[in-house]
């Protein structure tokens, strides 16, 4: 293992510190606190804002997300079918080549090194 020594009464010691500029995105309890490995909590970004030409669902101001109609479809066995070339149908086509795009630039920007914030930016972008 690389960073860390095996302690012979236990599991790998933590000889990996991050760099004085790192430390400064980490909250004060991770300051105190012997990880185990490499990786490190960090202080969490701002909330990233919709553009406003987005359309956004009702739900979305709701605190919780909860959607009402989805909770509503919940209690009842009905299954929503979808017209081939209905304008519904193409909407729903619409939405999901849109997710299949954002999942894949989210895949690609997966690697070693990149933070979840990094990853977000990227996808948020990705969206719009």
């Amino acid at each position: 293992m690389a960073n860390s020594n095996f302690d012979a009464n236990g599991p790998p010691v933590n000889t990996y510190e991050p760099p004085m500029d790192r430390r400064k995105e980490m909250p004060r309890w991770g300051l105190q606190y012997t990880f185990s490995g490499a990786l490190r909590p960090a202080l969490q970004s701002a909330t990233r804002t919709v553009p406003s030409h987005i359309k956004k669902p009702y739900y979305a101001g709701h605190p919780d997300g909860a959607s009402a109609c989805e909770n509503e479809e919940k209690k009842g066995n009905d299954i929503k079918e979808y017209k081939y070339g209905s304008s519904e149908f193409e909407d729903l086509k619409y939405a999901c080549q849109m997710g299949r795009e954002v999942l894949d630039a989210g895949g690609k920007a997966c690697r070693v090194g990149v933070t979840t914030d990094e990853i977000d930016r990227v996808v948020h972008e990705a969206g719009e």
